[in-house]
Formats: C-alpha cells, sequence, structure tokens
C-alpha cells in the first residue's frame, strides 16, 4: 500500500491495493447505511481532508454570493493577484 491510503481490502478480496488499481473494475455491495471504503492516492489525501474540504465550501459559497472575480485574459488575472487586491 505503498501508494494509496486506506481502504477495506476485504470489500474488493483480491484486489491488490495501489494507486494504480482502477476501482471501477471492483464493485462490491455496501450494506444499507454503510459508507463505502475507497482508494485515495497519497498525492490527492490532502485534498480530501477536512480542512480542505471546508476551505472549497466556504469557496463556492463566496462564488454563490457574487464574491467571485472575472478576468477576459490571463495576463488580466496575473496582474491582479500581484496588486494588492490579489
Amino acid at each position: 500500500m505503498s501508494n494509496a491510503t486506506a481502504v477495506n481490502a476485504s470489500l474488493c478480496p483480491g484486489a491488490v491495493i495501489s494507486s494504480t488499481m482502477d476501482p471501477l473494475r471492483c464493485v462490491t455491495q455496501v450494506p444499507p447505511g454503510a459508507r463505502p471504503h475507497v482508494v485515495v492516492p497519497e498525492n490527492q489525501v490532502y485534498y480530501w481532508s477536512h480542512e480542505w474540504q471546508n476551505a472549497e465550501g466556504a469557496a463556492l459559497d463566496e462564488l454563490r454570493r457574487g464574491l467571485g472575480v472575472e478576468f477576459d485574459s490571463v495576463v488580466e488575472a496575473v496582474r491582479w493577484l500581484l496588486t494588492d487586491d490579489g
């Protein structure tokens, strides 16, 4: 399991759990009310952390409230990022 993080291997008997495993090739039944177990590659673990997901939710909330900034070009966006407003 050097390239993957936590999975209940018993859900997919005979599977070798790794970052190259195709989760779509291992379909199992999940009992009602149970949460499915998934393979998360090491390089994506932080993205799925509560901290990151909370920040994603906050960003989406800001966009819904119209607080996003739109640009007509990449150059314009980079200039904005390099100012005190960015």
